[in-house]
């Protein structure tokens, strides 16, 4: 039985469907990953398991986050802190952007993220 040109068509529109639907669920999976992820360590953080309270804030690095959050195997347990910092220069807190970076390994947690 040969395929017609039509069905060749159909077959690629829905293999490029079935890969936008896989690159959907993808970025959603990410997402949801990096939601919970800011709320365990959040919940962390304010319960004193993770990071230092010094005379700066609450201070963790880059080492202790990822001991602590041992669980995560994908790389995004090392991308975390970094997405999370805010830009040199800005002081206002987003709902993504929460840490300063005190140097290479060490962030500093935003002191308004506890509505304090």
């Amino acid at each position: 039985m040969m395929c017609s040109a039509n069905d060749k068509a159909q077959v690629n529109e829905k293999a490029q469907v079935n890969e936008k639907a896989q690159v959907n669920e993808k970025a959603r999976a990410d997402e949801e990953a990096q939601a919970s992820l800011k709320i365990r360590f959040l919940t962390a953080v304010c319960r004193g398991e993770l990071g230092a309270v010094t005379d700066q804030g609450i201070v963790i690095t880059l080492d202790e986050f990822r001991a602590f959050f041992s669980d995560i195997t994908s790389d995004y347990v090392n991308s975390f802190l970094p997405a999370a910092t805010l830009e040199p220069g800005s002081t206002q807190m987003t709902p993504t952007k929460f840490v300063f970076r005190s140097q290479r390994g060490v962030y500093r947690v935003h002191p308004d993220v506890f509505g304090v």
